[in-house]
């Protein structure tokens, strides 16, 4: 068995989509899925499955919250490697980590064209793409930025989910407690 995180897109956010962490837990251990562990309110799930690759857990599950809830809501599965390998390759170790950020985009995207950014990034926003992640830097605050998840999905045309960065040391912790 292989440990994965589920980042899923947009629940619990402004009111809408709304999904409690325990029928999340109860929609992804009816998926098979074992030691399933829900992190904060905002959809990170931390869970065992075996015998499945990315694709197929992210179909699965964006299927049974489809099926089940009827709600359309996106993901992104990656493995506990590549979540170790995210937080060891932050650019920004030297920043104040409670401003930096981590865009998740789905799996193979591509190299987001930096062209976009023109205009929308501030001066003392910093922005690098390693791969799938963008990793962000807004000391002004999330809340500040035009550099939004949902900028960076709908110039991507892809699905996006973005994390801060004390959420994904907490979900590190909770993976590495899974074996």
């Amino acid at each position: 068995m292989q440990v994965y995180i589920s980042f899923l897109k947009g629940i619990n956010v402004g009111g809408n989509n709304i999904i409690k962490k325990e029928v999340l837990k109860e929609l992804y251990e009816n998926l098979g899925f074992k030691k399933v562990t829900t992190y904060i309110q905002s959809g990170n799930i931390i869970f065992m499955a075996e015998g499945k690759n990315i694709d197929q857990l992210e179909e699965m599950i964006e299927g049974q919250i489809q099926n089940k809830l009827n709600l359309q809501i996106k993901g992104i599965v990656i493995n506990k490697e590549i979540l170790e390998k995210t937080i060891q390759q932050n650019p920004f170790m030297d920043k104040d980590l409670k401003f930096v950020y981590v865009t998740f985009f789905e799996k193979n995207s591509g190299i987001f064209d930096l062209k976009h950014l023109e205009g929308k990034q501030k001066p003392s926003e910093k922005v690098m793409q390693t791969g799938d992640v963008m990793y962000l830097y807004f000391p002004e605050g999330f809340g500040q930025t035009k550099l939004t998840n949902d900028f960076f999905g709908s110039k991507s045309k892809k699905v996006t989910t973005t994390r801060n960065w004390n959420t994904l040391l907490e979900v590190q912790k909770i993976a590495e407690q899974m074996y």
